[in-house]
Parts: C-alpha cells; structure tokens; sequence
C-alpha cells in the first residue's frame, strides 16, 4: 500500500475541501475539529510549523530496512514526543495529517510533500555515504582503471561493441581487465551503503550518453 493510500485511507479517500489561506496563528478550535470528530491529540508534534519533524518520526516509527528507523531511534522519538505506546501513536499521526491536509488543501499535496521529504533523506544517505566510501579509499583506482572509466568500458562493450577492440582501443590488456573487474565487483558486492554501486551506476549512464564515449571512439580507431 502506498503513502496516498494510507493517507486516504485515513480520511476516507476524499480531499479535503479548498480552505482559506492558513494564518500564523492555529486556531486550536478548529484543529480539535479536524480528523475523525475526536478530541485532537498532536503530543508533542507542531505540523503547522515543523511537518519535517512529524516525517521524520512517521518515518523512524514505520519503516525498517537500511535508511529506516531502528529499536533505539523509535524509543527515542517515543519519548521525544510523548507517545506513550504505538497506538497513542496512530492517533497522533491521524491528527497530525489532519493539520497538514487542511493546511496544504488536499491529502495528495501533504503526500507529495512527505515524499519530497523521504527523497531527501535519501540523497543525503548518499552523499555521505560516498564521502565516507572516498576516505576509506573505496574509489581508488584498480589496475590504473578508475571506476568512471571501467564503468564507460563496461558502457562500450554492452552497446554491443567488442570486447577485445574496446579494451585495445582503451590501451587495457585482458589481463588487467580481468584484475580490474574482480576487484570492482567484489568492492561493489562488500559495500552496504551501496556508494560504489550507486557511482557507478551513474557512471555507466552517462557513458552511454556519450560523457565517456571518447573510449568507444578509440576502440573504433583501434579497430579500423
């Protein structure tokens, strides 16, 4: 089930209705009205002004895997934010997509916007992830073959080139083709965070866009 599911699921599929423009000052009134009818819990959250701060707890509290929240951050954001158990939470978070929906005007616009938010988050992972992968000498060349230029061969030869012209072309023997590629693979296959695997990925595409093609123009002189 995706987030606009959960979220319409929540209000029952409709968007909300168009509001007039949000002032400074939330009317706890109208907040208490909002939702299911119910007195309004928000706990410790403020939506109206911190709804980055509600994703990322929604985030810690609801998913797992690796840029998901572990035992230790949800403990802490339960009791950053006062939530006695996980079912004070779901009524909270109802709550709290309650502001965000009459705050923003529509329950896809708040979804678009925690998306955004998860987006982020995961660009982050990356670049860190890659600083870290750089210090500790993970993108250090192998066999004189950087991972840029092994990804671009690599482009070359699955365009449907030849292998043997694209490597002579290149001024890479077979035999250091093959240290290269071990090496790579296995950096690639022992990386958790996915560095290597992402840089290469944007390696490999733009080579096929042409960023490396000079390689693929060399292996073509070779050949010819």
């Amino acid at each position: 089930m995706g987030l606009f599911d959960v979220i319409k699921g929540i209000f029952g599929g409709a968007a909300a209705p168009a509001q007039a423009p949000a002032t400074a000052e939330r009317d706890d009134d109208e907040v208490r009205a909002a939702g299911s009818g119910a007195q309004v819990d928000l706990a410790g959250f403020d939506p109206e002004d911190d709804e980055d701060g509600f994703f990322e707890a929604a985030h810690h509290l609801e998913t797992d895997g690796m840029l998901g929240g572990t035992d230790a951050s949800r403990a802490e954001i339960m009791a950053r934010y006062g939530l006695r158990d996980r079912a004070h939470w779901h009524q909270v978070k109802e709550a709290c997509y309650a502001v965000l929906v009459r705050k923003h005007g529509s329950i896809e616009e708040v979804g678009q916007r925690q998306m955004n938010w998860k987006a982020q988050l995961g660009q982050q992972h990356q670049r860190q992830a890659a600083t870290a992968m750089a210090a500790s000498g993970g993108f250090a060349p192998v066999q004189g073959l950087s991972l840029e230029a092994w990804a671009a061969l690599n482009a070359a030869i699955a365009s449907g080139m030849n292998a043997e012209d694209v490597l002579k072309g290149a001024g890479v023997s077979k035999a250091r083709w093959d240290a290269a590629s071990a090496e790579w693979n296995a950096r690639m296959a022992a990386d958790t965070t996915f560095a290597i695997t992402t840089a290469y990925g944007n390696a490999f595409q733009a080579a096929s866009q042409g960023k490396y093609n000079h390689l693929a123009k060399e292996a073509n002189a070779a050949r010819a």
